[in-house]
C-alpha cells in the first residue's frame, strides 16, 4: 500500500551509476558497497543531515508495459540532500528533485534488505501513474525507509 503525499524539491550530491532493472541486482549493490566503504557521505560538503538518499533519475524514456521496466536505462545517485552544489569533489555528482506529489511507499524500518523486494511490487502495479520524474528513496537516521515515486499530475 502507499499514500500520496506532496515531496519538497530536494538537490541531491551523491555517487552515480548509469543502469537497468534487468542487472540492478547486480550493479546496485556494487555501488551502496562503494558509498560505505570509501564513507561518501562525510565526503559530501553542504549536507544538510546524515539522512541517506537513492535517486533513480534521467530514465532513458517511459516504458509502453510492465515488462518494458526491466529495459528501462536511468542513472542511482547515492548521497544526501544539500544545500549548494558549489565546490562538489570528484567524483560526486548532482541532480535536482521537483516538489511534486508523490505516491510514498514505507519499507520494514531498518529493513534496507526489502528495498528491492518493493521495488519489484512498484513496477507491476498497474494503475499506479508513474511519470518516470526523478524517483527516490529516503533513509532516515531513526531507520524508516520511504520510496517516494514521480506521478503524473494530470492522474491524480
Amino acid at each position: 500500500m502507499h499514500h500520496l503525499q506532496h515531496a519538497p524539491a530536494l538537490t541531491i550530491a551523491g555517487i552515480a551509476l548509469r543502469t537497468h532493472n534487468a542487472e540492478a541486482f547486480e550493479t546496485i549493490p556494487a555501488l551502496w558497497q562503494r558509498f560505505m566503504a570509501q564513507q561518501m557521505l562525510s565526503q559530501i560538503p553542504h549536507r544538510l543531515s546524515d539522512e541517506v538518499y537513492a535517486v533513480y533519475c534521467d530514465y532513458d524514456r517511459r516504458p509502453q508495459s510492465a515488462e518494458d521496466v526491466y529495459a528501462l536505462g536511468y542513472t542511482l545517485i547515492v548521497g544526501a540532500a544539500v544545500s549548494s552544489t558549489d565546490d562538489l569533489p570528484a567524483p560526486l555528482v548532482s541532480t535536482r528533485i521537483p516538489a511534486a506529489q508523490r505516491a510514498v511507499f514505507e519499507v520494514q524500518a531498518g529493513r534496507p534488505d526489502l528495498v528491492g523486494a518493493q521495488w519489484q511490487q512498484i513496477w507491476q502495479l498497474q494503475d499506479l501513474p508513474r511519470a518516470f520524474a526523478p524517483d527516490y528513496e529516503h533513509y532516515a537516521r531513526d531507520g524508516r525507509i520511504s520510496i517516494c515515486v514521480s506521478i503524473d499530475q494530470l492522474s491524480r
